[in-house]
């Protein structure tokens, strides 16, 4: 097996040994790997035309602004928007950061998010309410947003932004297309003017991205996980939404000009919000990483990696100890194996390796560990690993799938977990 398609073979770093060992690489939700189209682009830029885009008329300025117009169609096309819709940022974050400082809130203003939003798109919300710019930052259980909306509407709240994570980088649970679609038609029945927003950062490559489909306001997203350069991201606004937008980075590159008070006119959009020097070699990527992904059908890369994620879960769940975080059935978790052990401790003493430190440093196996930023979602249900036994704290860990990921792979992983479990045999189970 070759990964969807044979793109394996796009992808050199998968082919070079490391301690006599092929790589193996899970860690996708946190960044996908590039295929050589993109680093091509990227390398491209800066031996032919290594200039600033938007300033100069020269061969090497035009061609830079040509490339930029070619990324966001590129981009545009991958998720069914238009190219002028498009505004790069350095990342998703500053995607959700550009939007919640740019929004023209009142002292009224509610702001609802889910219980499991990455920090990104939680903690700029609870800052505003802190700031007093709004008046209220609330969440709930992603089954519950639409109650939740009548709930404010009964009450005569005002409802200014619902932020959702499309998938959650925790788990990989997903609100579903129909789903995103019924949260928004009842949100513009009861609340006329208030805003949508999707966090697509787990969405855009792992599965179809529609914006008209789902007719979400704006969508958040980062081009780093969608196998393109670091550094870069996207925001998606609909032009008239974009429009009501107040810029609140200014500089070079927004302003067409002052007026006579020594104001700025702003250029037209997408430019005003793209303040200073782009990161034109990440652009000229993105182009690149954007027609690589149409090209293996984001359709055919969403069932591949359930199929990858089914294939790990059956296998996963032989293991003792193990408790996988999230729905059991990997048709509701994406590409996304996130588990924990059921064990009040999983070392026997402090200079023992972790188990992911195990993986690497034995096979090349490399997932992630930690909170994956959803603190919000881990204090909430703080109660429930309680219950479990008072204090437990679970360390997560994550294995993520992407196109070029076999399961020849996962065999390798759960055979080295296994041993690893068989190490940990003689720790203590919780109390009966």
């Amino acid at each position: 097996m070759n990964g969807l398609k044979g793109c394996r073979n796009d992808f050199q770093i998968l082919s070079e040994k490391m301690d006599e060992a092929l790589p193996i690489y899970f860690d996708n939700a946190c960044m996908t790997l590039k295929p050589e189209s993109v680093l091509n682009e990227i390398c491209d830029y800066y031996h032919h035309y290594p200039a600033c885009g938007g300033r100069s008329y020269h061969k090497f300025g035009k061609i830079v602004d040509q490339k930029i117009n070619e990324s966001r169609a590129a981009i545009a096309k991958l998720i069914n928007g238009s190219r002028d819709e498009i505004i790069f940022t350095k990342n998703c974050t500053e995607s959700l950061n550009l939007l919640c400082r740019s929004i023209k809130f009142s002292s009224n203003s509610i702001v609802l998010t889910t219980d499991k939003e990455h920090n990104s798109n939680f903690i700029i919300w609870r800052i505003l309410e802190q700031e007093g710019v709004i008046k209220e930052h609330i969440y709930t259980n992603a089954d519950n947003i639409i109650e939740t909306i009548e709930n404010l509407y009964k009450k005569d709240k005002k409802l200014s932004v619902v932020s959702l994570c499309w998938v959650s980088n925790l788990d990989g649970t997903f609100i579903s297309d129909y789903e995103i679609i019924n949260i928004n038609k009842r949100l513009k029945q009861l609340f006329p003017d208030a805003i949508l927003i999707l966090d697509a950062a787990q969405a855009v490559m792992h599965r179809p991205v529609d914006v008209k489909k789902v007719e979400a306001d704006f969508i958040a997203f980062s081009i780093h996980k969608m196998m393109g350069p670091t550094g870069l991201g996207v925001l998606w606004g609909k032009k008239s939404n974009l429009e009501k937008l107040s810029p609140f980075m200014l500089g070079g590159g927004t302003v067409e000009r002052l007026d006579n008070n020594y104001m700025p006119v702003y250029l037209e959009i997408p430019e005003r919000f793209e303040a200073g020097l782009q990161h034109y070699a990440g652009i000229c990527g993105a182009k690149a990483a954007a027609e690589y992904t149409v090209k293996l059908n984001p359709d055919e890369i969403s069932d591949y990696e359930t199929e990858l994620n089914r294939y790990a879960t059956e296998k996963i769940k032989t293991l003792d100890s193990i408790e996988i975080l999230g729905p059991p059935e990997p048709e509701k978790r994406s590409g996304i194996l996130a588990f924990y052990f059921r064990k009040p401790v999983i070392k026997h003493n402090d200079d023992e390796l972790d188990i992911d430190e195990k993986l690497s440093i034995r096979k090349n196996i490399m997932i992630r560990k930690g909170k994956f930023c959803v603190y919000s979602w881990c204090s909430i249900h703080e109660d429930y690993f309680f219950e479990i036994m008072p204090g437990f704290d679970p360390v997560f860990y994550r294995a993520s799938f992407a196109a070029y990921n076999t399961k020849h792979e996962i065999d390798q992983f759960i055979d080295e977990l296994e041993n690893i479990v068989d190490e940990l045999s003689d720790l203590p189970d919780f109390p009966k």
